[in-house]
Parts: C-alpha cells; structure tokens; sequence
C-alpha cells in the first residue's frame, strides 16, 4: 500500500492511502463527460466546434495554473502547494477528456 504526505503545521508525517481503483482512458472520459454543460455549445459549419474550442482553452489555462504553481515556488520562494497541483493536474485531465471525446 504506498503511502501519503500529510503535511501539518509542525510537522511532515506519512499515513496509508486507501487502495485505489485505476481507471481505463476510456472509463474516464465517460465520467468526466457526465459532468460537461452542452449549453451553447451548437455545431456551426465553417467554424471550430465550440466543444472542442472550449476544451482546448480549458485545457491551456488548467496547463497555465499549473505551471503558475510552480513558477510561486521557484522564484517567488512560496511553498510547494501540492493539493493545489494536483486540483489543477484534475482540471487539466477533465479537458484533455472533452478533447479526446470530440
């Protein structure tokens, strides 16, 4: 079972994570689709498809957030926030599955 970092204000301790079930790509993206709003997102001929538009503005401003994280911790001396980069690497995985799924 591997384990966790669980950060406190003194200290840095390990707990056990819970076994996991890993997902299939495809397992994924059908429950990541679930949670997309369709709304206004209609098909005009001669143009991107506002799904796909949509996920790929998605996708680089989540890839954006994420390099943000690092760039705070490398030049401005913040800590590591490392729930916060993991919450983006999720929003970056919802996009690349509405990419994946146009």
């Amino acid at each position: 079972m591997a384990k966790r970092r669980v950060n406190s204000r003194s200290s840095v301790r390990f707990r056990e994570a819970a076994p996991r079930k890993i997902m299939k790509p495809k397992e994924y993206i059908k429950k990541a689709i679930r949670t997309e709003s369709t709304k206004d997102k209609k098909f005009v001929p001669g143009h991107v498809p506002a799904r796909l538009e949509h996920a790929i503005y998605g996708l680089v401003t989540e890839a954006g957030e994420l390099m943000d994280q690092i760039k705070k911790t490398k030049y401005c001396g913040r800590d590591f926030d490392l729930v916060n980069v993991v919450e983006e690497a999720g929003d970056v995985m919802w996009y690349l599955a509405v990419l994946c799924d146009e």
